[in-house]
Protein backbone atom coordinates (compact mmCIF):
# COMPACT_ATOMS: atom_id res chain seq x y z
CA UNK A 1 0.00 0.00 0.00
CA UNK A 2 0.91 3.39 -0.66
CA UNK A 3 1.94 5.58 2.50
CA UNK A 4 -1.19 8.07 2.15
CA UNK A 5 -3.68 4.81 2.06
CA UNK A 6 -1.77 3.37 5.44
CA UNK A 7 -2.13 7.09 6.50
CA UNK A 8 -5.99 7.44 5.70
CA UNK A 9 -6.36 3.77 7.28
CA UNK A 10 -4.98 4.81 10.21
CA UNK A 11 -7.11 7.38 10.56
CA UNK A 12 -9.83 5.82 9.99
CA UNK A 13 -11.33 7.59 6.93
CA UNK A 14 -14.13 6.39 4.61
CA UNK A 15 -12.36 6.41 1.72
CA UNK A 16 -10.72 3.29 3.25
CA UNK A 17 -12.00 -0.15 3.46
CA UNK A 18 -13.24 -1.45 6.78
CA UNK A 19 -11.19 -4.65 5.73
CA UNK A 20 -8.06 -2.48 4.93
CA UNK A 21 -8.34 -0.43 7.48
CA UNK A 22 -8.07 -3.66 9.74
CA UNK A 23 -5.58 -5.43 8.00
CA UNK A 24 -3.15 -1.88 8.78
CA UNK A 25 -4.02 -1.73 12.16
CA UNK A 26 -3.20 -5.53 12.75
CA UNK A 27 -0.17 -5.26 11.24
CA UNK A 28 0.83 -1.56 13.16
CA UNK A 29 -0.09 -3.26 16.53
CA UNK A 30 2.33 -6.19 15.27
CA UNK A 31 4.87 -3.77 14.55
CA UNK A 32 4.36 -2.16 17.76
CA UNK A 33 3.67 1.30 16.02
CA UNK A 34 3.29 4.73 17.19
CA UNK A 35 2.26 8.05 15.49
CA UNK A 36 4.41 10.47 15.80
CA UNK A 37 2.54 12.85 17.30
CA UNK A 38 4.85 16.35 16.35
CA UNK A 39 5.29 15.17 13.04
CA UNK A 40 1.98 14.89 12.04
CA UNK A 41 1.21 18.43 13.94
CA UNK A 42 3.71 20.27 12.02
CA UNK A 43 2.46 19.08 8.76
CA UNK A 44 -1.46 20.20 10.11
CA UNK A 45 0.07 23.35 11.48
CA UNK A 46 -1.78 22.25 14.88
CA UNK A 47 0.32 19.52 17.65
CA UNK A 48 -2.70 19.76 19.57
CA UNK A 49 -0.76 20.13 22.78
CA UNK A 50 -0.71 22.79 25.02
CA UNK A 51 1.99 23.94 27.81
CA UNK A 52 1.61 25.29 31.04
CA UNK A 53 3.79 26.71 33.21
CA UNK A 54 3.48 27.00 37.34
CA UNK A 55 5.85 28.81 39.87
CA UNK A 56 5.64 25.49 42.18
CA UNK A 57 3.87 21.85 41.97
CA UNK A 58 3.55 21.65 45.88
CA UNK A 59 0.87 22.96 48.31
CA UNK A 60 -2.75 22.86 47.03
CA UNK A 61 -3.27 25.45 44.77
CA UNK A 62 -1.82 24.69 41.71
CA UNK A 63 -1.66 20.88 41.82
CA UNK A 64 -5.66 21.80 41.97
CA UNK A 65 -5.30 24.24 39.16
CA UNK A 66 -3.54 21.93 36.98
CA UNK A 67 -5.88 19.07 37.45
CA UNK A 68 -8.76 21.27 36.43
CA UNK A 69 -6.74 22.19 33.38
CA UNK A 70 -5.83 18.81 32.20
CA UNK A 71 -9.29 17.48 33.02
CA UNK A 72 -10.59 20.50 30.81
CA UNK A 73 -8.09 20.13 27.70
CA UNK A 74 -8.84 16.53 27.60
CA UNK A 75 -12.51 16.75 26.80
CA UNK A 76 -11.28 19.46 23.96
CA UNK A 77 -8.58 16.76 22.81
CA UNK A 78 -5.79 18.38 23.82
CA UNK A 79 -2.41 16.95 25.77
CA UNK A 80 -0.48 19.02 28.18
CA UNK A 81 3.00 19.57 29.15
CA UNK A 82 3.63 20.74 32.57
CA UNK A 83 6.34 22.77 33.77
CA UNK A 84 7.37 24.29 36.79
CA UNK A 85 9.62 27.68 37.12
CA UNK A 86 10.40 27.62 40.71
CA UNK A 87 9.49 30.96 41.09
CA UNK A 88 12.91 31.83 39.16
CA UNK A 89 12.86 33.99 36.55
CA UNK A 90 15.73 32.51 34.18
CA UNK A 91 14.11 29.07 35.11
CA UNK A 92 10.24 30.48 33.82
CA UNK A 93 12.20 31.95 30.37
CA UNK A 94 13.86 28.51 29.76
CA UNK A 95 10.81 26.59 30.39
CA UNK A 96 9.00 28.46 28.03
CA UNK A 97 12.00 28.44 25.17
CA UNK A 98 11.87 24.90 25.65
CA UNK A 99 7.56 24.67 25.69
CA UNK A 100 7.82 26.81 21.80
CA UNK A 101 11.15 24.66 20.77
CA UNK A 102 8.27 21.63 21.15
CA UNK A 103 5.91 23.57 18.84
CA UNK A 104 3.38 23.50 21.55
CA UNK A 105 -0.46 25.01 20.21
CA UNK A 106 -0.69 27.64 22.99
CA UNK A 107 0.62 28.44 26.52
CA UNK A 108 -0.66 28.97 29.91
CA UNK A 109 1.23 30.68 32.26
CA UNK A 110 1.52 31.56 36.16
CA UNK A 111 4.43 34.13 36.28
CA UNK A 112 7.06 33.58 39.12
CA UNK A 113 7.42 35.90 41.99
CA UNK A 114 10.91 36.78 40.68
CA UNK A 115 10.10 37.67 37.49
CA UNK A 116 10.42 40.96 36.82
CA UNK A 117 11.50 41.06 33.36
CA UNK A 118 8.50 39.77 31.12
CA UNK A 119 10.21 40.40 27.35
CA UNK A 120 10.48 36.55 27.21
CA UNK A 121 6.63 36.43 26.80
CA UNK A 122 6.50 38.68 24.01
CA UNK A 123 9.17 35.90 21.87
CA UNK A 124 5.65 33.54 22.29
CA UNK A 125 3.48 36.69 20.37
CA UNK A 126 6.16 37.32 17.73
CA UNK A 127 5.77 33.10 16.98
CA UNK A 128 1.78 33.45 17.14
CA UNK A 129 1.56 31.21 19.84
CA UNK A 130 -1.33 32.41 22.41
CA UNK A 131 -0.62 33.21 26.07
CA UNK A 132 -3.25 32.94 28.63
CA UNK A 133 -2.11 34.01 32.29
CA UNK A 134 -4.09 32.92 35.47
CA UNK A 135 -3.34 33.79 39.42
CA UNK A 136 -0.65 35.88 38.85
CA UNK A 137 -0.56 37.80 35.20
CA UNK A 138 2.13 40.49 33.89
CA UNK A 139 1.53 43.89 34.20
CA UNK A 140 0.14 44.74 30.93
CA UNK A 141 -3.38 45.73 29.78
CA UNK A 142 -2.92 44.22 26.32
CA UNK A 143 -2.89 40.40 27.60
CA UNK A 144 -5.46 37.52 28.24
CA UNK A 145 -5.52 36.72 31.91
CA UNK A 146 -8.24 34.59 34.21
CA UNK A 147 -7.62 35.61 37.61
CA UNK A 148 -9.03 36.51 41.03
CA UNK A 149 -10.85 39.36 42.08
CA UNK A 150 -8.18 40.27 44.55
CA UNK A 151 -9.08 43.32 45.81
CA UNK A 152 -12.75 42.20 46.35
CA UNK A 153 -11.43 39.04 48.37
CA UNK A 154 -9.42 41.12 50.51
CA UNK A 155 -12.51 43.65 51.26
CA UNK A 156 -14.83 41.04 51.91
CA UNK A 157 -12.51 39.40 54.28
CA UNK A 158 -11.28 42.72 56.24
CA UNK A 159 -15.29 43.61 56.19
CA UNK A 160 -16.24 40.48 58.01
CA UNK A 161 -13.24 40.99 60.26
CA UNK A 162 -14.66 44.46 61.09
CA UNK A 163 -18.23 43.42 61.49
CA UNK A 164 -16.45 41.05 64.29
CA UNK A 165 -16.10 44.84 66.16
CA UNK A 166 -11.93 44.40 65.45
CA UNK A 167 -10.53 47.83 65.02
CA UNK A 168 -6.86 46.90 65.11
CA UNK A 169 -6.56 44.74 61.87
CA UNK A 170 -2.93 43.76 60.49
CA UNK A 171 -1.95 42.53 57.26
CA UNK A 172 0.57 40.30 56.15
CA UNK A 173 1.34 41.36 52.71
CA UNK A 174 2.90 39.75 49.59
CA UNK A 175 5.85 41.36 47.66
CA UNK A 176 4.05 44.59 46.01
CA UNK A 177 5.86 44.05 42.54
CA UNK A 178 3.31 41.35 41.49
CA UNK A 179 -0.56 43.01 40.80
CA UNK A 180 -2.24 40.29 42.68
CA UNK A 181 -0.78 40.77 46.40
CA UNK A 182 -0.96 44.72 45.49
CA UNK A 183 -4.74 44.34 44.60
CA UNK A 184 -5.57 42.27 48.52
CA UNK A 185 -3.49 45.13 49.87
CA UNK A 186 -5.34 47.72 48.36
CA UNK A 187 -8.86 46.27 49.03
CA UNK A 188 -7.35 45.42 52.83
CA UNK A 189 -6.90 49.37 53.17
CA UNK A 190 -9.83 50.65 51.05
CA UNK A 191 -12.18 48.32 53.88
CA UNK A 192 -10.96 49.72 56.94
CA UNK A 193 -11.46 53.12 55.27
CA UNK A 194 -14.82 52.45 54.00
CA UNK A 195 -15.39 51.45 57.95
CA UNK A 196 -14.07 54.60 59.07
CA UNK A 197 -10.30 53.16 60.55
CA UNK A 198 -7.75 54.78 58.79
CA UNK A 199 -5.07 52.36 58.00
CA UNK A 200 -1.76 52.17 59.99
CA UNK A 201 1.50 51.76 58.86
CA UNK A 202 2.01 50.35 61.83
CA UNK A 203 0.07 47.01 61.38
CA UNK A 204 1.59 46.36 57.88
CA UNK A 205 4.03 43.74 57.04
CA UNK A 206 5.59 42.56 53.97
CA UNK A 207 8.03 40.44 53.15
CA UNK A 208 8.74 36.63 51.58
CA UNK A 209 5.71 34.25 52.00
CA UNK A 210 7.12 31.67 53.90
CA UNK A 211 5.83 30.13 57.02
CA UNK A 212 8.34 31.50 59.12
CA UNK A 213 7.57 34.78 57.61
CA UNK A 214 4.70 35.11 59.17
CA UNK A 215 5.49 33.52 62.28
CA UNK A 216 8.49 35.98 62.59
CA UNK A 217 5.65 38.88 61.25
CA UNK A 218 3.09 38.22 63.51
CA UNK A 219 5.60 37.67 66.56
CA UNK A 220 6.79 41.61 66.18
CA UNK A 221 3.72 42.73 66.04
CA UNK A 222 2.59 41.08 69.23
CA UNK A 223 5.26 42.70 70.64
CA UNK A 224 5.00 46.05 69.14
CA UNK A 225 3.19 49.48 70.02
CA UNK A 226 0.22 48.88 68.58
CA UNK A 227 -1.59 44.90 69.13
CA UNK A 228 -3.21 43.98 66.80
CA UNK A 229 -6.58 42.36 67.47
CA UNK A 230 -7.22 41.22 64.23
CA UNK A 231 -4.92 40.05 61.31
CA UNK A 232 -5.72 39.39 57.38
CA UNK A 233 -2.72 37.19 55.38
CA UNK A 234 -2.38 37.60 51.91
CA UNK A 235 -1.52 34.10 51.34
CA UNK A 236 -1.66 30.79 53.29
CA UNK A 237 1.98 30.29 54.73
CA UNK A 238 1.90 33.68 55.89
CA UNK A 239 -1.37 32.88 58.04
CA UNK A 240 -0.40 29.40 59.38
CA UNK A 241 2.73 31.18 61.03
CA UNK A 242 0.75 33.75 62.27
CA UNK A 243 -1.59 31.09 63.62
CA UNK A 244 1.45 29.30 65.46
CA UNK A 245 3.10 32.94 66.43
CA UNK A 246 -0.04 33.65 68.21
CA UNK A 247 -0.69 30.53 70.04
CA UNK A 248 3.03 30.16 71.04
CA UNK A 249 2.22 33.90 72.90
CA UNK A 250 -0.52 32.14 74.57
CA UNK A 251 -3.16 34.02 72.90
CA UNK A 252 -6.16 32.60 71.67
CA UNK A 253 -7.52 32.86 68.52
CA UNK A 254 -10.68 33.96 67.90
CA UNK A 255 -10.80 35.49 71.38
CA UNK A 256 -7.32 38.04 71.59
CA UNK A 257 -6.83 37.78 67.93
CA UNK A 258 -9.03 37.02 64.97
CA UNK A 259 -7.27 35.68 61.58
CA UNK A 260 -8.83 35.66 57.89
CA UNK A 261 -6.83 35.14 54.62
CA UNK A 262 -6.17 33.77 51.40
CA UNK A 263 -5.76 29.67 51.24
CA UNK A 264 -7.00 26.86 49.59
CA UNK A 265 -10.08 25.51 50.84
CA UNK A 266 -8.39 22.11 52.36
CA UNK A 267 -5.68 23.91 54.50
CA UNK A 268 -7.74 26.12 56.02
CA UNK A 269 -10.43 23.51 56.75
CA UNK A 270 -7.42 21.52 58.26
CA UNK A 271 -5.97 24.55 60.15
CA UNK A 272 -6.52 24.65 64.22
CA UNK A 273 -8.61 26.56 64.81
CA UNK A 274 -10.43 26.46 61.36
CA UNK A 275 -8.98 29.62 59.74
CA UNK A 276 -11.20 31.99 57.76
CA UNK A 277 -10.12 31.92 53.98
CA UNK A 278 -10.89 33.50 50.57
CA UNK A 279 -11.17 30.51 48.49
CA UNK A 280 -9.24 31.46 45.64
CA UNK A 281 -11.38 29.07 43.13
CA UNK A 282 -8.77 26.99 41.73
CA UNK A 283 -10.95 24.53 39.86
CA UNK A 284 -12.80 27.67 38.12
CA UNK A 285 -9.40 29.34 37.29
CA UNK A 286 -8.14 26.10 35.77
CA UNK A 287 -11.38 25.82 33.24
CA UNK A 288 -11.35 29.29 33.11
CA UNK A 289 -7.82 29.38 31.43
CA UNK A 290 -8.41 26.80 29.14
CA UNK A 291 -11.74 27.94 27.84
CA UNK A 292 -9.83 31.41 26.92
CA UNK A 293 -7.05 29.56 25.20
CA UNK A 294 -9.41 27.78 23.30
CA UNK A 295 -10.92 30.64 21.87
CA UNK A 296 -7.91 32.11 20.78
CA UNK A 297 -6.86 29.19 19.03
CA UNK A 298 -9.80 29.94 17.09
CA UNK A 299 -9.75 33.41 17.02
CA UNK A 300 -5.99 34.77 17.37
CA UNK A 301 -7.08 37.89 16.22
CA UNK A 302 -9.70 38.28 18.99
CA UNK A 303 -9.46 40.89 21.72
CA UNK A 304 -7.78 40.67 24.79
CA UNK A 305 -9.86 39.54 27.31
CA UNK A 306 -9.59 39.88 31.58
CA UNK A 307 -11.41 36.90 33.28
CA UNK A 308 -12.35 38.23 37.21
CA UNK A 309 -13.66 35.06 39.19
CA UNK A 310 -15.94 36.18 41.74
CA UNK A 311 -14.08 35.26 45.61
CA UNK A 312 -16.33 33.19 48.06
CA UNK A 313 -15.57 34.15 51.62
CA UNK A 314 -15.95 31.20 53.98
CA UNK A 315 -16.16 32.19 57.48
CA UNK A 316 -14.36 29.54 59.75
CA UNK A 317 -13.33 29.34 63.71
CA UNK A 318 -10.22 31.45 63.42
CA UNK A 319 -12.86 34.76 63.20
CA UNK A 320 -16.66 33.54 64.21
CA UNK A 321 -19.03 31.36 64.12
CA UNK A 322 -19.45 29.08 61.22
CA UNK A 323 -21.05 30.59 58.38
CA UNK A 324 -24.43 28.14 58.30
CA UNK A 325 -24.59 29.85 62.16
CA UNK A 326 -24.71 33.38 60.58
CA UNK A 327 -28.16 34.95 60.84
CA UNK A 328 -29.03 36.39 57.28
CA UNK A 329 -26.80 37.85 54.40
CA UNK A 330 -24.10 40.05 55.08
CA UNK A 331 -23.68 43.38 53.33
CA UNK A 332 -20.21 44.81 52.97
CA UNK A 333 -20.51 48.39 51.49
CA UNK A 334 -17.71 49.50 49.44
CA UNK A 335 -17.00 51.91 46.73
CA UNK A 336 -17.09 51.01 43.22
CA UNK A 337 -14.92 48.56 41.80
CA UNK A 338 -15.00 47.12 38.10
CA UNK A 339 -15.01 43.33 37.51
CA UNK A 340 -13.97 42.29 34.29
CA UNK A 341 -16.57 39.61 33.49
CA UNK A 342 -17.09 37.75 30.08
CA UNK A 343 -20.34 36.92 28.31
CA UNK A 344 -21.30 33.88 29.31
CA UNK A 345 -19.77 32.95 32.62
CA UNK A 346 -22.94 34.12 34.95
CA UNK A 347 -23.70 37.31 36.98
CA UNK A 348 -20.82 39.24 38.22
CA UNK A 349 -22.64 38.70 41.57
CA UNK A 350 -20.26 38.84 45.03
CA UNK A 351 -19.60 35.72 46.89
CA UNK A 352 -21.78 33.36 48.29
CA UNK A 353 -23.62 34.67 50.91
CA UNK A 354 -22.65 38.10 50.52
CA UNK A 355 -24.36 40.68 48.06
CA UNK A 356 -22.80 44.23 47.24
CA UNK A 357 -23.49 47.19 49.41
Amino acid sequence: MSPSTVSRALAGLPSVSPATQRRVRELARSLNFRLNILAAGLRKGRTGVIGVIVPRLTGHFFPEVLHSITATAGKAKLRVIICESNEDEQEEQQQLFWLLTAQVDGLLVSVARATRNTCHFETARQQGVPVVFFDQAIDCPSVNSVVLDNYQGAYDGVSHLIAQGRTRIAHLAGPQHLAVFRDRQRGYADALRAHLLPPDKRLVRTGSLTLAAGRQHMLGLLAGPVVPDAVFASQELLAIGAMRAIKARGSRIPADVALAGFAGETVAALAEPALTSIDQQSTEVGKAAVRLLLKLLANPTRAPQCVSLVPKLLIRDSSAAPLAAVAGPLSFAKPKHTVLEPAGRGPAGPAAGYRRG
